[in-house]
């Protein structure tokens, strides 16, 4: 977890600033740059404040309107009431590298659970809310394999592709980061409410929204742009034509980010999304490890730091690995293999399905790659 004092003072002036209305994230920055502080900012003077636009003029107008202050302390109760609560600023230590490198980096963000995996390595994986069998199948597999090599997962918690990157990262007790178009006390979509509560428990849920705040349409462009921002790449897996991955993946390489696209069928209009992508120079990828070997040098240096690490199969778990080859093996197949106790194989079934690297199916196990 993030070692962060609880202390209000801290953060209160540039979470008020944040606040105000028709002034966003660039604004925000380009007025502490000005004036040194956000405590300084809504402290100028009159004749300080003239030199401004307008616009900006009328929104620090509000800074200590009824509705302002209202939310100020709806935020800070809602900071003290659980110790998994956050609201991290970008004058914190805290406040996720990644995330500064934008022009447009929001000033606060608020965050539920594990704070410190804002700071991990990420990969996003997006896609289609109305995903084919095959597509899931396929998003399980990546996600399953980049979360067990120590990757974190981050996505934005949508129907299809989204809730089954997370849910397969949960699985393996991996990383993982929902980032919200919503205030980050609000469960989207609602049928979500229970992945919502896992991630919340075993990763992190965050948003640069202030609490409360509804997800419209208008929120979801901001809310991709943080998806690939804390990422060092973006997956793309079955996308429309026209869709939301297709700006997540624009954003990406606006950013610099590595953008990798898994090509499918030309019979599914799922997948004409990912095809353009890659005629536009993104990475035709069919297997997690080309993602692994696109960015070996952003995590070699992670690893430098023991921020990741492969979950190598020990030798009785190489054997199983063996046993099972390309093919769905059965339980009692193997066993005849190995002739151990039907308890322990069955044990160290579990753990490697829970570490990603087999999958049981109904007709015994297969090895997922």
């Amino acid at each position: 977890m993030v070692a962060t004092n609880k202390s209000w003072q801290t953060k209160a002036a540039l979470i008020r600033l944040s606040l105000l209305a028709d002034i966003g994230p660039i604004t925000v920055t380009k007025l502490i740059n000005k004036f040194g502080s956000a405590s300084a900012v809504l402290n100028a003077s009159a004749n300080e404040l003239q030199q401004l636009p307008a616009r900006v003029q009328q929104a620090l107008a509000t800074a200590n309107s009824i509705a302002v202050n209202h939310k100020l302390t709806e935020a800070k109760n809602w900071y003290y009431a659980h110790n998994s609560h956050y609201i991290i600023t970008k004058e914190c230590e805290a406040y996720p590298a990644q995330l500064k490198q934008l022009a447009d980096a929001p000033p606060v963000l608020y965050v539920i659970g594990d704070a410190s995996l804002l700071a991990s390595p990420q990969i996003a994986i997006v896609g289609s809310r109305k995903a084919s069998a095959v597509g899931l199948q396929c998003c399980k597999i990546f996600a399953t394999h980049l979360a067990n090599y120590g990757l974190a997962i981050t996505s934005g918690m949508a129907l299809g592709i989204d809730a089954a990157a997370h849910a397969a990262a949960l699985a393996t007790a991996g990383k993982t980061i929902a980032v919200l178009g919503c205030g980050v006390n609000i469960a989207y979509p609602r049928r979500h409410n229970s992945l919502y509560n896992a991630i919340a428990t075993h990763g992190a849920v965050v948003s640069e929204f202030p609490l409360n705040t509804q997800p419209i349409a208008g929120n979801f462009p901001r809310r991709n742009r943080l998806i690939t921002g804390l990422s060092l790449g973006v997956l793309v897996i079955e996308a429309a034509a026209a869709s939301g991955s297709l700006i997540s993946a624009n954003l990406a390489l606006e950013q610099g980010k590595e953008v990798f696209a898994v090509p499918g069928s030309i019979l599914n209009p799922l997948n004409r999304g990912c095809h353009q992508l890659i005629r536009d120079g993104a990475l035709l990828t069919e297997s997690p490890d080309d993602i692994l070997l696109e960015l070996a040098h952003e995590l070699d240096l992670c690893l430098a730091n023991d921020e990741l690490h492969r979950q190598q199969p020990d030798p009785l778990q190489q054997k199983i690995i063996s046993c099972i080859g390309k093919d769905v093996v059965s339980l009692d197949e193997i066993n005849m293999q190995l002739e151990l106790e039907a308890g322990d194989l069955a044990a160290i079934l579990t753990e490697m399905e829970l570490h990603g690297m087999i999958e049981s199916t109904a007709g015994g196990f297969s090895i997922l790659h």
